[in-house]
Formats: C-alpha cells, structure tokens, sequence
C-alpha cells in the first residue's frame, strides 16, 4: 500500500438503486452488484490530501516536471495533486474533477512517465522495420496503454496532448497512436502492425479493428486501461460498446476512470469495473460506489462550485429565440469573440448557422453526419478564431478545449442534466472566465428546472424587454398540448431523461386510450 493514501473499510447494506434511465447492460451489471454487496467487504483507498503548489512534489522526475513549465502549467490543479501519485503507485482510480481542471493532463503525465522508464531500460533501440519483423515472427504487436474516448475531436485532443508532453519532455520514441471512426480503416489497420505504446480510440472504431483481427493479440499487453468521460462511455449508447472492449482485455490492467460528473445511474458499473481491489476516489465524487442504500433524490451531478463559469439563464419567447441569439452575439456590450451555441439536433446546426451567416455573422455547423475532413476543418477554423460562432451538437460537449472561448450559448437544453455540466463546462477553464447562456422558453421551463435541481444550481431566470413570454398565448397553448396527450415538460427534448411520469400524466394517457377505444 502506498503511503500516500490511507484504508477505509466500509459495510455494504443491500443496494436498493432505481435505474430508470441505465441500459440493460448497466442494469444486469448493478443487479449482479447488488446481489454481492449483502455481506461485502470494500477497500478503498482515501488519497492523503497533497497541498504541493509545484509540480516538483508529485513523484514526477525531473524532465516532466521541466516539461510543465513550458507546456505553461505553474502549479498542479487539485485533480493533478491527487491523481498523480496512486496512478504511479499502480491503483484504480475513480477521479471527478470540475470541466477546464487538467483532467487528461493528471493522467497522461504519470502514464508516459511509467512508458518512458521501460523504454528507457531497453538495451538497444530498434526500428520500427525491425520491430515489425519480429512481431510478425510472433504473429503480435502489443497495446500498452489503452485510453477509450467517447468522440473522434476528445480523442484527438488527448492525442495531442500526449505528443505535447512527450515533445516538452524530450522523448521521441514512445509509439502513441489515435484510431476513430469517419476515416478509412486500412489506414489504422496498417499502423497497428506495430507495438504502440499508448492507443487512444474510440469504443466502436476499436471494435472494428478488432473483429478485423487488426489487432488480434494486441489487447494481451495492456496494462493501464483510462475511462475518459467515464460518464458517458458507461451511459445508454455506448456501454455495450465500451465494456465489449473491456471483456476483450486477457491479463488484470489498472483501471482509471475520470469524468466531470458520475450520474447515479452509472456507479454500480464503474465499481464493478474497478474489480476487488482496492481504488481511490478522488475529487467530488464523494459517497461514490459506497453509498449503497442512497436513492436518486439524492444525487447531484456537480457541485455548485464553478467560479469562473457566469451562468446567465434568460427566459425567453420560444419564437424571438433567433432574434435574442443574433443581438446576444452583436451585442457590443458582451463583446463575444468566439461563441459556441448548442443545439438539439444535427439539422438544426445547419439552419441556425445559416441563418446567422444572413446577418453577416461568420457561423458554422459541427455534428456528426459530416465527414471527419469536415468536422476537423471547421473546428480547426473555430479554434483559430477564422470563424466566430460554432453551432453543434452534444458532440462537441465533452472534453473539447478551445483557447479564447468566451460564451457557451443553450440554444435548445440538453435531455440528460449532466450533459449541461459537459456543455458549460466549455468555459471558465484554465483559470479564464466565461459566460454560460442558456435560453429558457415556456416550452422548457420545467426541463430547466428539474436540470438546476439536478446539478444544484440557482433557478432564477431574467426576462429581457421585448423578449418576454405571452402568457395568454402561452396558457392556450398549454391547453391545446394537453387536449393532444404532448408532454408539456419535454421541451422539445423527448422528455425529461429519468422523469417518472406523474399520477395525472398516467390518468390522461388511460383516459385517452379508453376513449380510443
């Protein structure tokens, strides 16, 4: 055991979870955990608090700790402070940290610094052609380090990152490569016939490069496994693919899951995930994986904590929803440069960045129906400050780091509450401020409310003038929804993700039926 951190025994009683919103998979995983948690034992390791205002005190060696001086970082954020040291030591981690801390960073630091000892131990170096030609004597290249990502742009991102902490530390022969969707996979195919040190991939691509026999004994070596966004990796969508990838895994590999926010619905899974050993929750996670008997009134997502994120909720007219945006964007006032607005759906990017580009406005759409040149152009030109304001899907909620960004606009709410954590979480990050709007309608007043109560956050809304709802229009309205059986709470959002539907909801429903009948 490390002398970093410190035992907690703790008595499970019987888990009584509700999972209205988790997948079969996560379902039959909590059932089996819960089935196991009568009369169990759980280590867990509680990380002794580091108070090291430098990056000298985490057990980095000297060229890392060079390195993050001229990859520009001071001093370790708290998820740095803590994670570094048990993931030196070996442990499972479950890590949860505020978007913009440094997540990926407290992981890629002490990963390549482990990669970079056993290179270092080598006696000689090889080629790549040498390499290769001894892999295909033993019909095997190796995977080291396997880092799961749940979209192409995150995967990416980490990817650079690694490279940026390799270059600023002077190692040039640690093997990391990327694979993902929406590109050719022969490419990736060929590329894998060599030893990669560290392979970041997302779920459903590496699924394919493995059912190609692409890397057919490649997954044999892996011993570190990272979760990022652990929360979405586990959630409906794409935990059958995750944890397929995960049983693909032959020899025990450390497990590190890092993600802003740990839903209730997910905790059972990544428990299960970390195995019988012992693991160490760091940040806010809290009760997580020990509350056994904790019920889903009690969760919240996030903390109210988020001090340089200005959330300014507005209510507005759903139909002057595009007029607020534009004079929100033009506002000389705000003075916004670089503006990323979410919306609802894939056709919608297009139609809101159309629209805005008629009123001079440089605007483009990011979703996942366009190809991967695609995507990377226009992220790239956003990035670089070419165009002004990008409107995209959730797909560009986790993880995506983008210099300068200004405002995050809620065009349209999201479905999932933790989701709004991951889209606001786009500012306020590296120690910058930055404004978080959100578009409240009377169509999803209530969806707004139940996300605040979610994630602990205020629910007072501001009305602008000339912007303010019809309360008339709006009463008739709510009265020709109900004569419909519509779902007065959806907000266009296909419901609240997890609202039980009330008494009344069910007596209209049967009424209808019965009248159907």
């Amino acid at each position: 055991m490390s002398s970093k951190t410190l035992p907690l025994k703790v008595i499970h009683q019987p888990f009584r979870g509700h999972f209205t919103s988790c997948s079969k998979t996560a379902s039959r995983w909590a059932s089996r955990w819960s089935s196991s948690t009568s009369s169990f034992r759980l280590n867990v390791l509680v990380p002794k608090q580091v108070s090291s205002s430098s990056f000298a005190g985490l057990r980095l060696q000297r060229r890392f700790q060079d390195a993050c001086k001229k990859l520009g970082y001071n001093a370790p954020t708290p998820v740095q402070q803590q994670s570094v040291g048990p993931i030196v030591d070996g442990l499972n981690i479950v890590a949860q940290a505020p978007t913009g801390t440094g997540k990926t960073f407290a992981f890629a630091l002490p990963i390549i610094q482990s990669l970079s000892k056993s290179i270092d131990e080598r006696e000689e170096e090889r080629s790549d052609e040498d390499q290769l030609r001894d892999q295909l004597k033993t019909g095997r290249s190796y995977v080291k380090t396997l880092i799961l990502s749940p979209t192409r742009e995150l995967a990416l991102q980490t990817c650079d990152v690694f490279e940026d902490v390799c270059r600023a530390a002077g190692i040039a022969n640690l093997k990391i490569r990327c694979v993902h969707g929406g590109v050719s996979v022969n490419t990736q195919l060929k590329s894998l016939q060599h030893s990669t040190d560290v392979l970041i991939a997302t779920p459903g691509r590496l699924l394919d490069i493995l059912d190609k026999n692409g890397l057919k004994y490649g997954l044999m070596n892996v011993t570190t496994v990272v979760l990022d966004e652990a929360d979405k990796l586990l959630s409906p969508g794409f935990d059958k693919e995750t944890t397929a990838v995960i049983n693909r895994l032959t020899n025990k590999a450390q497990m590190l899951a890092f993600s802003a926010t740990f839903p209730f619905a997910i905790r059972p899974v990544v428990h299960s995930l970390m195995g019988e050993d012992k693991y160490v929750r760091i940040g806010e996670v809290g009760d997580f994986g020990l509350k056994a008997n904790a019920t889903k009134t009690e969760e919240k997502t996030t903390s109210t904590n988020l001090p340089l994120i200005n959330l300014k909720p507005y209510r507005i007219n759903e139909v002057k929803k595009l007029k607020f945006l534009r004079n929100l964007i033009l506002s000389k006032e705000k003075d916004y440069n670089k503006i990323l607005v979410f919306v609802k759906t894939k056709k919608m990017t297009e139609e809101v960045a159309k629209m805005l580009r008629m009123e001079n406005i440089k605007a483009v759409g990011l979703n996942g129906d366009l190809s991967q040149g695609a995507r990377s152009d226009r992220l790239y030109s956003f990035k670089m400050s070419d165009t002004r304001v990008l409107v995209a899907t959730d797909v560009a909620a986790r993880g995506l780091d983008v210099k300068k960004l200004n405002a995050v606009v809620n065009y349209d709410l999201p479905r999932s509450p933790s989701d709004f954590v991951h889209r606001i979480g786009r500012v306020g990050r590296a120690g910058v401020e930055g404004d978080a709007v959100t578009l409240v309608t009377e169509e999803n007043e209530e969806h707004y409310y139940v996300v605040c109560k979610k994630n602990g956050l205020g629910k007072d809304l501001e009305e602008v003038p000339g912007f303010e709802v019809d309360e008339d229009e709006w009463k008739s309205k709510k009265e020709k929804m109900l004569e419909q059986g519509l779902d007065l709470h959806s907000g266009g959002n296909g419901g609240v993700k997890g609202r039980k539907k009330s008494k009344k909801d069910k007596l209209r429903e049967a009424a209808r039926r019965e009248a159907a009948e």
